[in-house]
């Protein structure tokens, strides 16, 4: 008894330190990041690098956001993430319009092939989006829809599309049929059973893949740097990552705090919704 004691003791000791483990090689790049933002630039690949800025500074901030001095070049910054934040919800509120009311045919109206038409969804969103870059690229290129939002916004809606689908639909399913049975003896239509009943029901579904989709739409990067061209109408990820330089050399403090300052609202909606978006998940993974 002793002895399997002990070994418990010694496997729960490895166990959480091996997460310790995960969480300070997770957590490392963000702080180094971090610091970096609030560094200078000449402090930064030195011997002597102290662990926090000394002194800290708001320069590398300034010149990204306020003074116009960054090596972004003619763009604002703002800008770039005006982009990110209109495709990012354009295509979340077209995701979920067209999820909601997909969900609530093929999960509440009875018809032949749903289980068909959920594998088919569920097939595409295990498409890699590298697998179909080449024919969307010729594709945008001759409709001429590249170097525009439509042809972000449409490979997104693609991509994200299955999610929202798959998860709403068994949202819907959830729900109780007598509220539906009862709103058609009441003499409701098919819409009004799905605007006015059925959807205030499954907000939390749509919470959750909300979020979700805004994170993925947020943070893409193999689509934002292949179908635009323009610096104008460039995402944030790209941006960051085409940061232009001077002499050979890299501004790592404005690329840090650019990145930084681009990695918060993730974090926020991460932290302050984290329950909201495993509850919903969770609870639209066990039908009824």
């Amino acid at each position: 008894m002793v002895h399997t004691g002990r070994s418990e003791r010694i496997g729960k000791l490895l166990f959480y330190s091996a997460i310790l483990a995960v969480i300070a090689l997770c957590i490392f790049p963000l702080l180094w990041q971090c610091l970096a933002s609030f560094n200078f630039e000449d402090k930064l690949f030195r011997k002597d690098l102290h662990v926090l800025p000394d002194p800290p500074t708001l320069q590398n901030y300034k010149n990204v956001f306020l003074t116009g001095e960054s090596n972004f070049g003619s763009t604002s910054f703002f800008r770039y993430m005006c982009n990110s934040l209109l495709i990012s919800v354009t295509v979340t509120a077209a995701c979920l319009f067209i999820g909601s009311l997909s969900g609530y045919a093929l999960g509440k109206v009875h018809f032949m092939g749903k289980n068909v038409i959920l594998g088919v969804f569920l097939i595409g969103s295990m498409f890699p989006q590298i697998a179909i870059m080449s024919p969307l690229f010729l594709f945008f290129k001759r409709i001429h829809l590249m170097n525009s939002y439509m042809s972000l916004i449409i490979p997104y809606i693609a991509f994200n599309l299955p999610l929202s689908v798959w998860v709403l639909s068994t949202f819907y399913t959830q729900v109780p049929v007598e509220l539906k049975d009862s709103a058609t003896i009441d003499g409701c239509g098919e819409f009004q059973i799905y605007s006015h009943i059925m959807t205030p029901l499954v907000i939390q579904g749509f919470v959750a893949v909300g979020l979700l989709i805004i994170i993925n739409c947020w943070n893409e990067f193999i689509f934002a740097s292949t179908f635009i061209l323009s610096d104008k109408l460039r995402t944030i990820p790209v941006a960051v990552a085409l940061f232009p330089g001077v002499h050979n050399t890299l501004p790592w403090g404005q690329i840090s705090a650019a990145s930084f300052a681009c990695t918060i609202p993730v974090i926020l909606i991460v932290l302050f919704f984290q329950k909201k978006i495993v509850s919903g998940l969770t609870a639209g993974a066990v039908k009824g």
